[in-house]
């Protein structure tokens, strides 16, 4: 009982603090100033950043070996199960694992001599 009574005096005191601001209001009532929202889209310098991220794994990815290449770009950029990707390249599926995880290895530490491992591990997520 005394756990559900401190829930709901927790909420009264949240609610207390929250502020709503009507969106259809022109100005915040703090402070009289026009109202602004963030946009939600990416801003221009995140835009560059990406492009220039995309060139720089693009032509990383041109660099690594013919063979390896292939499995990397049926894999993860054609998006193919590893069975269609084995299929396509002639090999067993182990193999064509094998090849991927090598295309991988050599893509990353490529990425790293550009980003270094923390900016890479911020990439990757």
């Amino acid at each position: 009982m005394r756990i559900v009574v401190n829930q709901c005096v927790m909420r009264l005191r949240q609610q207390r603090r929250a502020r709503l601001i009507s969106l259809d209001t022109r100005e915040n009532p703090d402070t009289g100033r026009p109202l602004e929202l963030a946009s939600a889209e990416a801003g221009p310098e995140a835009g560059f950043a990406a492009g220039e991220i995309r060139e720089v794994v693009a032509r990383e990815i041109r660099r690594i070996p013919p063979l390896l290449r292939s499995a990397l770009w049926l894999r993860d950029v054609n998006e193919l199960q590893i069975d269609d990707v084995a299929n396509q390249l002639g090999i067993t599926a182990t193999a064509a694992k094998s090849r991927l995880l090598r295309a991988r290895a050599v893509l990353r530490r490529r990425m790293e001599k550009h980003l270094g491992r923390l900016g890479l591990a911020t990439l990757i997520g």
